[in-house]
């Protein structure tokens, strides 16, 4: 989040896509701290999407943010400044030893990724080519041990560069971003 609002602080009425926003806390964040922002959110869970409405509108921020269901780019159109996701990232073996009050409490496809927990994030990758303005950014939150398999991926691509992954307060990677070229 911190990422994204200092890039966002460097462009004119960024135009923001916020891919699985679950509860709408990344997008409500940024449409409070950049309210010259257009942000797009987008979720597959109605739920999920009713509850960010919800909050959207306790906050009046509804105004600045669009909510659209589907998976991915599939609901979205035109190009973006900046795309932020905070995807699922457990891997199945992961899924299987989370405790059962962590299970009980966050729905299953907020956290399972799949077998390896960074499918998501090479769907996000290489889709993201068509939604980015040159010099649009990617930003991801992710599960520290998945760091360098993502950048690789990020780097194979060969469509974004400046790649880099930041560290959160306990020292874990946490975020990576990358410019597209």
């Amino acid at each position: 989040m911190e990422e994204t609002l200092n890039i966002g602080k460097e462009i004119y009425q960024p135009r923001i896509l916020d891919i699985g926003t679950g509860s709408g806390a990344i997008a409500l964040a940024l449409a409070h701290e950049l309210p010259e922002a257009k942000i797009t959110a987008t979720d597959v869970s109605v739920a999920a999407l009713k509850i960010a409405k919800k909050n959207a509108r306790h906050l009046k921020l509804e105004k600045q943010i669009e909510f659209l269901k589907g998976d991915l780019f599939a609901p979205v159109k035109g190009l973006f400044d900046i795309i932020v996701s905070n995807p699922p990232y457990i891997s199945a073996a992961e899924y299987k030893e989370l405790p059962q009050g962590v299970k009980d409490f966050e729905p299953r496809l907020a956290l399972w990724a799949g077998q390896t927990g960074v499918e998501f994030y090479e769907k996000l990758i290489y889709q993201s080519k068509n939604h980015l303005k040159k010099d649009g950014w990617l930003l991801m939150e992710i599960g520290a041990p998945q760091a360098e398999k993502i950048r690789v991926t990020m780097q194979e691509c060969a469509f974004f560069e400046n790649i880099d992954v930041r560290r959160d307060y306990a020292g874990h990677d946490r975020v990576i971003k990358g410019r597209k070229k």
